[in-house]
């Protein structure tokens, strides 16, 4: 990309507390006067860190940019009703990323929803995945699979229940076997061949 030659054209503001800046210039990589990026307008905090700028060229063209390095607050809502909506967030194209690689991500509200709407039978998934536990605690779990369920451990599974364990379907199969034969449990063999093969037949 060609190097731009404007340079900003017009700063307001006091220096030391804040300015306000159209056309602001971000320097490339190297440290010169060329740029890639270029703000339409930018509001600067004496903090270099503390910043808005919307970007109108370059790399982030339509960009707009908020930084600051204290915390990022949005109050809104006040004079709505419990049921309306206080805050929207919608992107048109592209995916919405909430990270945070130091710390937690709190959803706290009276009721959470999470839906998956798909287009395809390879879309409308919701993935949990976590190295060390998914902890949930509540009065009720219902879990309902319309196509099946399967849960795999390639070690200990543990149902317990201090009242009644009911198990209810057409047919119940169990089987019993410290057999290395059958390579994957989560693809077993057939019945017969299971029975046949494993260690205390």
């Amino acid at each position: 990309m060609s190097k731009k030659e404007e340079r900003t054209n017009l700063v307001t503001g006091h220096r030391s507390r804040g300015t306000i800046k159209f056309g602001h210039l971000w320097l490339d990589e190297e440290g010169k006067l060329g740029t890639t990026v270029q703000s339409g307008v930018m509001l600067q905090a004496f903090d270099a860190r503390h910043y808005c700028s919307l970007d109108i060229n370059g790399v982030r063209q339509g960009w707009t940019t908020n930084r600051c390095p204290g915390t990022y607050q949005v109050i809104c809502g006040t004079d709505l009703k419990p049921d309306g909506l206080g805050y929207l967030v919608f992107a048109e194209m592209g995916d919405i990323v909430l990270k945070s690689p130091n710390g937690k991500i709190r959803l706290e509200a009276q009721d959470i929803e999470l839906i998956a709407n798909g287009t395809n039978n390879t879309r409308g998934v919701v993935e949990i995945n976590s190295n060390t536990a998914v902890n949930i605690q509540t009065q009720n779990v219902k879990v309902v699979g319309k196509a099946g369920i399967d849960i795999f451990t390639p070690f200990t599974l543990k149902l317990r229940a201090n009242g009644a364990l009911n198990m209810t379907s057409n047919f119940i199969q169990g089987l019993s076997s410290a057999s290395s034969f059958a390579p994957d449990k989560a693809n077993p063999l057939s019945i017969v061949d299971y029975i046949k093969n494993q260690g205390y037949a």
